[in-house]
């Protein structure tokens, strides 16, 4: 049933409460539950409809953890997120609160969302763990963080991945460098999105000297490096889906 599923808005902005970073608006219609929380990720609770959000965070530079989150992120670039210690944590956890949520509200659906970093180790639980697999409704990241030395390793026609497939959406935001190998990283369908968040300083002062970064290679490779910089900035951030 529709009303039993939450929107694509409301998935952007839990992805984006899962960092904690500031209170939840009033205007949301979602209660966080703590004792099914944790620092790595939160859980919601829909105030009328039937349906759980868990929500796994992203790479938060300004909170906790930032020491295993930046390891996670090194891991999932070189295409090592089974062995990363993040992600199997992640995992377990995950597989904890769907549990508890099965145990309180045996009716209720569940929906995982996550930016990131939040979008690699939600892939990771639903591959790790069949409980989480089997009892999880639909899956939405953005901006996944991905590899481009990682590929599916899965046969397209095992239960597992059409398990996670038939599940989840990944939200992208094309000229994000981040999770640009979402094609062949993640199981599930990809969406593309163009930028939404308005150039910055930085990018305006790109695009006026890029008629000069043709006078030599050198210049011409610089301005290519500090372009693609900015555009995955720019397209990386959570802004682009809760705005």
């Amino acid at each position: 049933m529709e009303d039993e599923n939450p929107s694509i808005q409301d998935l952007a902005n839990l992805s984006e409460d899962a960092y904690q970073s500031k209170p939840m608006s009033p205007e949301m219609p979602y209660t966080r539950i703590s004792d099914l929380s944790s620092q790595d990720i939160s859980t919601y609770k829909h105030n009328e409809k039937p349906f759980y959000v868990v929500s796994h965070r992203g790479t938060d530079l300004s909170g906790d953890g930032k020491k295993s989150q930046l390891k996670a992120d090194l891991n999932i670039l070189r295409g090592e997120q089974a062995q990363d210690t993040l992600h199997r944590k992640r995992a377990k956890q995950t597989e904890d609160i769907i549990r508890g949520i099965k145990e309180r509200d045996p009716d209720h659906k569940i929906h995982l969302t996550g930016h990131s970093l939040g979008g690699s180790t939600i892939q990771n639980a639903m591959l790790k763990k069949a409980y989480v697999r089997d009892n999880v409704d639909s899956v939405n990241t953005f901006n996944s963080g991905t590899s481009p030395f990682n590929k599916v390793k899965l046969n397209p026609n095992s239960k597992i991945y059409k398990g996670i497939a038939n599940k989840s959406t990944h939200h992208v935001v094309v000229g994000d460098t981040i999770s640009e190998n979402a094609k062949s990283s993640m199981i599930g369908k990809i969406k593309k999105y163009n930028i939404k968040t308005p150039p910055t300083l930085s990018r305006k002062l790109l695009n006026y000297t890029k008629m000069f970064s043709y006078l030599n290679p050198a210049t011409a490779l610089l301005h290519w490096g500090a372009d693609r910089l900015q555009s995955t900035l720019q397209a990386h951030t959570i802004k682009n889906f809760t705005k």
